[in-house]
């Protein structure tokens, strides 16, 4: 996950320095969205979207009646009250919260919520350090962050809000038991470093990743974000097939033993 994330940083400085050529210089379309741009108004555009994801779940339903896929690992369970702290919420719970805590972040950040900004903030502020001019990048004017390489961290809100999401994570996995360090083969910390900076470099383009450019893009009715959802589903189809075929984490864990 350290190599992971440390890549996904790196892909999102070299993303952000390839901005403007992916978003500007190439033939694109401008901004869509479903409420404003359809007639569909607000209402419209929830139930359009509320009706695409009914029938995500029935199909989703249907398909996996059929197919019987082996059932995923069991989540820490605990009774009573332990449960809030040391056990798993159920999903409903899970969902409604994210749903309300992303309007609050909307209400006082004055934007839908992103998480991946902060790794290219804090990747450019890195570079930066080192001598790289990264300001005369067009990704900084056109997204508005341009303050953000001269502040502080902790003056940032994108970043104090993903230092939260990082201290929760982390303490949530704590309680639970979650967090083990074993030796990993070096073959497979190469995938996580390469598989970390091919995300990061994706978000960097894209404006976001599956909370920016998915979660709320949808919840702000961006057409982009539908786009960016079938790109992504497509995309991680793609490379389970291939390893899969390739058998390349297996491989590369009997190889080291």
């Amino acid at each position: 996950m350290l190599f992971t994330l440390f890549g996904f940083m790196t892909g999102s400085v070299i993303g952000v320095s390839h901005f403007e050529y992916w978003n500007e210089q190439l033939p694109y379309a401008s901004s869509f969205s479903l409420a404003l741009d359809t007639g569909l108004g607000y209402l419209g555009a929830w139930g359009l979207q509320l009706g695409i994801f009914i029938l995500i779940i029935i199909g989703s339903y249907m398909y996996k009646k059929q197919k019987r896929p082996p059932g995923l690992p069991s989540l820490p369970s605990a009774t009573s009250w332990k449960r809030v702290i040391f056990g798993s919420w159920p999903i409903g719970v899970g969902a409604v919260l994210i749903a309300v805590f992303n309007a609050l972040v909307f209400v006082l950040h004055g934007e839908p919520w992103e998480l991946t900004a902060a790794f290219a903030i804090w990747g450019s502020k890195l570079a930066m350090f080192f001598g790289l001019d990264v300001t005369q990048w067009g990704y900084w004017s056109s997204q508005g962050h341009l303050d953000a390489l001269h502040q502080p961290v902790l003056m940032n809100s994108t970043s104090v809000l993903n230092i939260g999401v990082i201290l929760g994570t982390f303490i949530t996995m704590a309680l639970t038991g979650l967090i083990r360090f074993a030796k990993a083969p070096l073959f497979i910390l190469g995938i996580a470093l390469l598989g970390g900076m091919l995300m990061g470099y994706g978000a960097a383009i894209s404006y976001g990743a599956n909370i920016g450019a998915y979660f709320s893009g949808i919840a702000s009715f961006s057409l982009h974000a539908w786009i960016w959802t079938v790109m992504a589903i497509t995309g991680v189809y793609t490379a389970f097939q291939i390893e899969k075929r390739l058998k390349l984490t297996r491989a590369g864990s009997k190889g080291q033993g």
